[in-house]
């Protein structure tokens, strides 16, 4: 998918390619992100993601010997960003955050916000 946004030049512009994200946006859905921010000129909406570009995930279930309590372990570092990369989150360029109101009235703030930003520059 991100390659085939990468080549097409009709769609991997600035304002016309969109990637929502918010505090649920953690696992593969961060790869993804980190992926589309580093290959493609897509703009983030939302809220900043709820992991960092690069994180510890996967995990393996082990059982502790005396209580028998069970625990799960994260175990692999998905490194989707630079070494260096030490932020905690993908930051979106605009920021929306959720609102009772928007809860209330079932609206999609981000998808609006999409819809309104691509009216104005067309």
């Amino acid at each position: 998918l991100v390659q085939g946004l990468i080549k097409n030049e009709k769609i991997n512009r600035r304002g016309k390619l969109f990637v929502i994200i918010g505090r649920r946006t953690f696992s593969a859905a961060q790869n993804a992100s980190t992926f589309f921010e580093r290959y493609t000129n897509a703009m983030f909406v939302g809220e900043p993601t709820g992991a960092s570009p690069n994180f510890v995930g996967e995990e393996d279930p082990f059982v502790l010997p005396y209580s028998k309590i069970a625990a799960n372990v994260s175990h692999l570092y998905w490194q989707s960003a630079f070494p260096q990369d030490g932020r905690i989150w993908i930051a979106p360029q605009i920021y929306l955050p959720p609102t009772f109101e928007a809860y209330r009235t079932n609206r999609d703030a981000a998808l609006e916000a999409i819809l309104n930003y691509r009216e104005k520059t067309n």
